[in-house]
């Protein structure tokens, strides 16, 4: 089985493009799909930016190919798109058909200095003399791979790792192979992924105060609307009470009750001096009057104003405000 790394360039996704369309094909046994995934994982993460969605894109037959009698031919077509072969090593994958079908097509059509080993499980080993790797003694390899290295190439040794580890024990390894495919330092790899991880915690960070202050601002600004809206109706009712009593005054003493009418009206919107001033004057006014009494509100009412008149008077007002 295999994994297809899509460069994430998107100058080499246009159609008619020279470049290759993958940067590499990921060859490895279904045996070995945990700690594959694992790879393809940490490949697309490594140095993203965080504004991207990955650094390398992965395909994997596995999940993105449909199943059919003829999967070979997206797989080849995949190898012919490809600039590295990522090798996946382990017993199983040496004795794997797919694994050996695909490492003879990339022996028949590439250059060998564009294969990358990730030896995970098994025994490798190269004999100086011959310039070959031992046959005997080498488990983890293809067949066709024995022999097909001028020289002793380099390997990255994933034995000790396992799926299962942190990213952050695999993250070294897996920075080799991107180095391989993209021709950058594992050094500067993993330094630049570094800068990346800090730059993305400091954008997270501002968007996290940029949010707390917007709802900080539209609390502010809900409060001030509110304020704004107990002094309007504050102002509206005062504005009543005092038309209401520049009404009684006008109409005192000509029309009393009118007047009287008018200054009730204005202490019950808004009890305050200048309403509390036409009331008494209301009452004043009237001939009949002999004296005021004030008798303590309850908790539902206001005062009650109790104007006293002459015994044999017209009527006794009583106003419960």
């Amino acid at each position: 089985m295999g994994v297809v790394i899509m460069s994430a360039d998107e100058s080499q996704e246009k159609l008619g493009t020279t470049e290759p369309k993958y940067d590499a094909f990921i060859s490895y046994s279904s045996n070995d799909g945990a700690l594959a995934s694992a790879i393809q994982t940490e490949l697309q993460r490594l140095t993203k930016p965080w504004y991207r969605r990955r650094s390398l894109h992965v395909f994997r037959d596995q999940t993105n190919l449909a199943a059919g009698p003829k999967l070979w031919n997206p797989i080849e077509e995949a190898l012919q798109e490809s600039k590295y072969f990522v090798l996946v090593a382990s017993p199983v994958a040496a004795e794997s058909e797919w694994v050996n079908a695909e490492s003879h097509w990339w022996l028949a059509n590439r250059d060998i200095q564009t294969v990358v080993i990730a030896i995970v499980d098994g025994a490798i080993k190269w004999d100086s003399f011959t310039k070959n790797f031992n046959a005997s003694e080498t488990t983890c390899l293809p067949p066709g791979l024995l022999n097909a290295f001028p020289e002793e190439p380099h390997w990255i040794d994933f034995r000790s790792a396992s799926a299962a580890d942190s990213m952050a024990r695999l993250a070294p390894l897996i920075a080799s192979i991107f180095a391989a495919i993209t021709g950058v330092d594992k050094d500067n790899v993993l330094g630049e992924d570094l800068r990346q991880y800090k730059r993305m915690r400091r954008t997270a960070l501002s968007v996290i105060i940029s949010i707390a202050l917007l709802a900080l601002l539209a609390v502010v600004v809900a409060v001030v609307a509110v304020r704004q809206g107990n002094l309007a109706r504050s102002n509206a009712t005062t504005a009543t009470a005092r038309a209401l009593a520049a009404a009684a005054e006008v109409d005192l003493p000509h029309a009393l009750d009118q007047g009287l009418l008018y200054a009730a009206a204005a202490y019950s919107v808004r009890p305050d001096s200048r309403s509390n001033s036409a009331l008494l004057q209301a009452l004043s006014d009237d001939p009949h009057l002999l004296r005021f009494t004030v008798a303590s509100a309850n908790v539902d009412t206001l005062r009650v104003i109790q104007p006293v008149y002459r015994s044999g008077g017209l009527r006794r007002l009583r106003l419960s405000l």
